[in-house]
């Protein structure tokens, strides 16, 4: 009798502890804003994301930067250069989403922040133009078309750059091509190589 007692305890116990797993919701699947309760669908691809929650974490941003979460614990709309704001959390920032040259851009090396209760942004040097160089692609990440044009790599991801002394009029055959650095490689005239000089 006291061994049936204790199995079944410990069979309950373990029933217990089997019904108490915690199960994460499946996140609703949307295309638009308005396809979510909270008003914001987190875009993790051009058309589809994820909705966000209705409640939020104050200070914390979602779909790309576009929407905040705001004092009051709900997803307010990011606001833009010259817009009133109170905490640097405010202002948008826009992000490399979709845009597989972004490392070309000026979009890594802009600094957002809310001064004198306004949205502004800058453009702090990255580090080739600290050393007097540009960021192109690398050489690697385009290929040669039938037409003897230059295409760059269709991935889905931040292409690879480098720095490089690109608008010289030396072709640095290291690390420029006709296909990244088309004025100092072009190919209508004699071209310069740096380790040739």
């Amino acid at each position: 009798m006291r061994a049936t007692l204790i199995s079944l305890i410990i069979l309950f116990a373990v029933l217990t502890a089997c019904t108490q797993k915690e199960y994460k919701p499946i996140e609703k699947q949307c295309q638009e804003h308005n396809d979510c309760s909270s008003g914001v669908c987190n875009h993790y691809k051009a058309n589809i994301g994820t909705c966000a929650a209705n409640t939020c974490v104050t200070g914390t941003k979602t779909d790309n930067n576009n929407f905040f979460c705001n004092e009051n614990k709900h997803w307010q709309q990011s606001k833009t250069t010259s817009e009133a704001c109170n905490n640097d959390y405010e202002c948008y920032k826009q992000t490399c989403f979709m845009i597989p040259t972004c490392s070309l851009t000026d979009i890594p090396k802009t600094v957002v922040s809310c001064t004198n209760h306004q949205c502004v942004s800058q453009v702090i040097k990255d580090t080739c133009e600290q050393q007097g160089l540009k960021r192109i692609l690398r050489k690697d990440q385009f290929m040669h078309t039938n037409d003897g044009t230059c295409a760059e790599s269709i991935a889905q991801m931040v292409l690879p750059t480098v720095c490089a002394p690109c608008g010289n009029d030396i072709c640095d055959k290291e690390t420029e091509t006709q296909c990244n650095c088309p004025q100092d490689c072009a190919n209508n005239g004699v071209l310069r190589f740096i380790s040739d000089l």
